[in-house]
């Protein structure tokens, strides 16, 4: 049997719009249920095509703690912190560094991180593909021109072939991995264009709470009812069209 890991990561059992931190309220515990059956819609998917899938968790400390283990199957490693990581790059790297280093990570095809509190649309779980041959993200949202032009990107989710694993992590780079500016940087750090990709070549605003997409919703805020960007993004020529 093949083997991937799903990483969960941030806040769980949130309530409120961006930078709010609002936790462990009953709406917040609904939309995290809500949100962890579509996560184990993903993982049910992989099962069909053969992958055994470890979970692992890096969040904060919750009441639900209990409840929130009970709801995925298969986790190798979890952690429960009150350090305050400050920023969203930080909670990102963190997690990962603690992940990383509590785990066999060469055991897997691949790595999918992935934030607590989205919820995934069918249109994500249909078009996931655990053979994906390059770091993915979910979609563009426009160009960075300075000092080179590389797509600004949604910092939600990220998709890491095996083959990457040792350039990303034992160089610890996962400082660049998610977040809006990564493209720029991890190419800043060796990797290539070529080595990057996004799930859909449309454009979103990353926060569902401005823009409707069809990949995900942050489930803890309401979700806008329409999609505004317009244009796609075409890798081949690396430019909005």
């Amino acid at each position: 049997m093949k083997k991937c890991l799903i990483t969960l990561i941030g806040e769980c059992f949130r309530e409120g719009v961006n930078q709010s931190r609002i936790t462990d309220t009953m709406f917040g515990y609904n939309k995290q249920y809500e949100s962890t059956y579509t996560h184990n819609k993903l993982i049910n998917k992989l099962k069909t095509l053969n992958y055994n899938v470890d979970i692992a968790i890096n969040t904060y400390k919750t009441k639900y703690k209990e409840e929130l283990l009970s709801m995925y199957s298969h986790i190798i490693y979890f952690n429960f912190t009150d350090e305050n990581y400050e920023y969203y790059q930080n909670v990102v790297h963190k997690s990962l560094q603690n992940i990383l280093n509590n785990v066999n990570y060469n055991d897997y095809e691949f790595i999918f991180v992935l934030r607590f509190d989205l919820f995934l649309k069918d249109t994500l779980i249909d078009i996931f593909n655990p053979k994906w041959t390059k770091i993915m993200y979910p979609f563009a949202v426009y160009m960075e021109k300075i000092p080179f032009a590389f797509p600004f990107v949604s910092d939600t989710m990220c998709f890491i072939p095996n083959k990457y694993f040792l350039k990303l992590i034992t160089n610890n780079t996962t400082y660049y991995l998610l977040h809006h500016h990564c493209w720029r940087d991890l190419i800043n750090q060796g990797f290539i264009l070529d080595d990057l990709d996004v799930m859909i070549n449309t454009l979103h605003n990353p926060n569902t709470m401005a823009e409707m997409n069809p990949l995900y919703k942050i489930n803890c805020r309401e979700e806008f009812n329409k999609h505004f960007l317009i244009g796609i993004y075409d890798k081949s020529i690396n430019t909005i069209l």
